[in-house]
């Protein structure tokens, strides 16, 4: 199978071989030595249309190869160099008739050597054409620009006829009437017209004027509606920057308070924590001091049988009367012996409290069974059975006398208050006012009055009846254990190794005071101090600025449970629970004060 090619110069054609890879072969032409590709010479050459004289048939004419023109080439012409099939050139306009001129040899012959080319018969027309209608858009746009100049022109000459009368009424002068209306008129239709025409300006004239009266009064009104809504968005705008103002003033004040208050709180635990080292140095001092003289100003070591005493109660400097599991003893510290033993009359009961009444006449126990046992106290310290308080079975934790002796208070483990007349041996009153166990009582000698407290809220009774007087709550909270100072609107706390005293207003304490490593397990009150027990020490501190002031040391004593001071606060009792505990007196008259 044969393939047929031409040259791209010459256009001669040739007959290859199909094959794989022909398109991509390179041939070189036999008859104008020209190089080409196979694949760009596969199409068979351009055809024209000739209207010229020697076609008169207006057939197509294949380019012939140019044979004749590569022996004709100029000399001075590169054989690299090659020229398009169809020489452009070549070629010009002809004369007015539109003749093509084709090449002519040397003899002045035409020949056929390159493609004839004719001119486009609509080529003139279309460019007359096109000048015609530039030419028309021109003339246009003229007699546009001519009719607004002419138009602006008439509007300027009928604002310079308007008079100052026609300004201040609105009114508009009458357009002017073109002069060629009336010319092909005759006099009386000519006036008839005149007139309608009159008054059909003055009718136009008066339109307009309302118009543009409605027109303006619309424009005023639209004007004072827009000043009014301006007026009160400016209004509500100043209203909302002085709002704005006024809440970051208040921001502004809130933060200065709040960054004061932390500033102040910022203080005052820095002072809290000088205070603190200084009672720690202090407090280590007065350790070693105590520790290299036991039993400092010991007056009394009293032994004790079976389970050691249960609780404590001393109404003078003399006598100690110590509860225990067998009734009651009392103990004579000037001749330092027993001076009393309930258990040797046949009274053993447990004793969990003991109360003596101011003129330490009466002494009353709070038994296990729920039971009070009253006792005459006589000069030498015997006791007396007067009478037995009975209510409940539960256990008593507490007893408080009145100021004159007549009636007593009874708290019990749960909470459970009664009221007694001891002359006439009867209940008054009995109730648990807080729904769970006491935290601290105390009894206001002035008034007659009890103050009691669950930790959280407090209330105060009247002995003769147990009604309620008054009521509060604490913002802060304790817990068992804690006791009303003097002042009865002061609260020591023990928590733990720190002892805060509280005021009955104020949420932080007023007072803190810090063992080093201590567990604090007793507190009592004393004249302007209060003693607290710690691990075979007693601690003594001030109450006014909460520092330490003296300790004892007991050698042979565990954690000392239970403190009791005298009426007079020149003698202390303390002793550790628990089998074969002695009790220790000590005197606080001191020689010397730790300052």
């Amino acid at each position: 199978m044969s393939v047929k090619i031409w040259c791209p110069q010459c256009h001669k054609q040739y007959a290859l071989q199909a094959g794989e890879g022909l398109v991509e072969k390179r041939v070189t032409c036999k008859q104008c030595e020209n190089k080409f590709r196979v694949g760009d010479a596969m199409q068979p050459p351009e055809t024209v249309e000739t209207n010229s004289p020697n076609n008169k048939t207006g057939d197509e004419i294949v380019a012939p190869p140019r044979a004749q023109q590569s022996a004709q080439r100029p000399s001075n012409l590169p054989s690299s160099h090659t020229t398009s099939p169809v020489d452009m050139s070549q070629f010009f306009i002809g004369s007015a008739t539109g003749e093509l001129n084709a090449p002519q040899s040397e003899n002045g012959e035409r020949t056929l050597s390159s493609p004839i080319h004719v001119v486009n018969p609509w080529m003139i027309p279309a460019i007359l054409a096109a000048i015609f209608f530039s030419l028309f858009l021109l003339v246009a746009a003229f007699s546009w620009r001519a009719y607004h100049i002419v138009n602006q022109a008439q509007v300027a000459t009928r604002e310079a006829q308007t008079t100052p009368t026609q300004l201040e009424t609105g009114a508009l002068p009458p357009k002017a009437t073109p002069p060629n209306r009336s010319i092909a008129r005759n006099n009386t239709n000519s006036s008839a017209g005149s007139d309608f025409d009159e008054d059909l300006n003055l009718e136009s004239t008066t339109a307009m004027r309302d118009q543009r009266s409605a027109a303006e009064q619309q424009f005023k009104n639209e004007d004072e509606q827009i000043a009014r809504d301006r007026q009160q968005f400016e209004k509500q705008r100043q209203a909302q920057l002085e709002r704005d103002t006024q809440r970051r003033a208040t921001a502004k004040k809130e933060r200065d308070a709040r960054q004061e208050h932390r500033e102040q709180q910022r203080l005052e635990r820095e002072e809290r924590k000088r205070l603190l080292d200084e009672q720690k140095l202090r407090l280590d001092k007065l350790e070693r001091d105590a520790d290299s003289q036991p039993l400092e100003n010991l007056v009394a070591r009293i032994p004790t049988k079976a389970w050691g005493a249960t609780s404590l109660a001393m109404g003078s400097k003399r006598f100690l009367f110590m509860g225990t599991t067998k009734g009651v003893q009392v103990y004579d510290c000037k001749r330092k012996k027993v001076a009393d033993d309930t258990e040797q009359r046949g009274w053993d009961q447990r004793v969990e409290c003991l109360a003596l009444n101011q003129q330490r006449r009466m002494l009353a126990a709070g038994c296990g069974d729920g039971s009070i046992q009253l006792f005459s106290v006589s000069n030498k310290g015997k006791l007396k059975p007067l009478s037995l308080l009975s209510h409940d079975s539960r256990a008593i934790k507490r007893l408080v006398f009145n100021k004159d002796g007549t009636g007593i208070v009874s708290i019990g483990t749960r909470g459970d208050i009664c009221f007694w007349d001891v002359k006439k041996e009867q209940l008054i009153k009995s109730d648990n006012y807080f729904d769970r166990p006491l935290a601290a009582a105390s009894v206001d000698s002035e008034s007659s009055q009890i103050r009691m407290s669950d930790g959280k809220q407090w209330k105060i009774a009247n002995f003769a009846d147990g009604e309620i007087v008054t009521e509060g709550s604490y913002p802060f909270r304790f817990s068992r254990g804690s006791t009303y100072l003097s002042h009865p609107t002061r609260v020591v706390h023990p928590n733990g190794s720190e002892i805060k005293i509280y005021q009955e207003a104020q949420a932080d304490p007023i007072l803190e005071m810090k063992g080093n490593g201590v567990q604090w397990t007793a507190v009592s009150e004393g004249a302007g101090r209060i003693l607290t027990g710690g691990t075979a020490h007693v601690y003594q501190w001030d109450t006014t600025d909460g520092r330490p002031t003296h300790v004892w040391a007991i050698p042979d004593a565990s954690y000392i449970q239970i403190i009791s001071v005298s009426a007079d606060g020149s003698v202390m009792a303390a002793t550790s629970t628990g089998p074969n505990q002695d009790v220790y007196v000590f005197d606080l008259a001191l020689d010397k004060t730790t300052n």
